[in-house]
């Protein structure tokens, strides 16, 4: 009579206390760009001139006036375009799912983790948009490189 093989006495089973999930930890965007917190889709902030950035002599002469120092104020605007994607979670997955998954958990760190990347590429298209440069010239013809 022969022993029972490997296979015939051990059942292969997900470990009930390790999953392995990629996730980025080096998004900058945040750094770059924080986000601001709004309660309109839609609205205005003021955006101060440049005028403090240029040189200025500021040197007084005795029983002088100061020279007086101006700046400009303007405004901008924002319209925030709302952005949404969905995992649908079955009830019924739900209680048949093992240790360690957790279907509600996973699809929303999943769900976050496709948002971040989605707010680096937009920030990286931003910041390298000539139509956002202001110091670019467009080069045509025998000027290109």
């Amino acid at each position: 009579m022969s022993s029972p093989q490997a296979t015939q006495i051990h059942i292969d089973q997900a470990l009930t206390t390790f999953s392995q999930l990629y996730t980025n930890e080096d998004y900058v965007a945040d750094q770059i760009m924080p986000m601001v917190n709004v309660n309109k889709r839609s609205d205005k902030w003021f955006v101060y001139g440049k005028e403090h950035f240029r040189y200025r002599n500021a040197i007084r002469q005795p029983g002088a006036l100061a020279d007086e120092f101006n700046y400009s104020l303007t405004t901008s605007s924002y319209f925030a375009q709302p952005r949404a994607e969905r995992h649908l979670v079955l009830a019924d997955d739900v209680m048949e799912q093992d240790d360690p998954l957790s279907e509600e958990v996973d699809a929303a760190e999943l769900l976050m983790e496709l948002f971040w990347l989605i707010r680096e590429v937009d920030v990286a298209n931003y910041l390298t948009s000539t139509a956002n440069l202001t110091n670019n010239t467009a080069l045509s013809g025998t000027t290109q490189w």
